[in-house]
């Protein structure tokens, strides 16, 4: 399972859709890119950078690295009107075949051969 960077999120802060993360089978990953926006988001809703760092080390999570393919892929998707971000973890999730879990509802737009989006809520 591929994780956006809202469902990472809502398993870290306990939100509406955690328990839907956390119910789906491992093991989980995510990409370079969303892993820096989750830490951006906790660290703009004020958790010490230390303390943001040492909780994302800690969760079981492999993180992916953005490679040429995943680029490529993710510009080929600019035509649905998402940010970089969220092109870049579906972009990860049709590379490695992977279902990505979301709460941004405005990806069910998007359509793309081997892609499968599970929203958390």
């Amino acid at each position: 399972m591929l994780l956006d960077a809202s469902a990472l999120l809502a398993v870290l802060q306990n939100e509406p859709g955690a328990s839907k993360v956390i119910s789906k089978p491992g093991p989980f990953a995510i990409s370079s890119i969303n892993l820096s926006e989750v830490i951006t988001k906790l660290i703009q809703f004020g958790v010490p950078e230390s303390k943001a760092i040492s909780t994302l080390k800690n969760f079981d999570i492999e993180v992916l690295e953005v490679n040429e393919e995943i680029a490529l892929r993710a510009g080929i998707l600019t035509s649905y009107g998402l940010s970089l971000s969220d092109r870049i973890c579906l972009a990860t999730g049709i590379t490695y075949s992977r279902p990505v879990l979301t709460a941004d509802k405005i990806w069910l737009k998007v359509k793309h051969e081997g892609l499968k989006i599970i929203l958390i809520r």
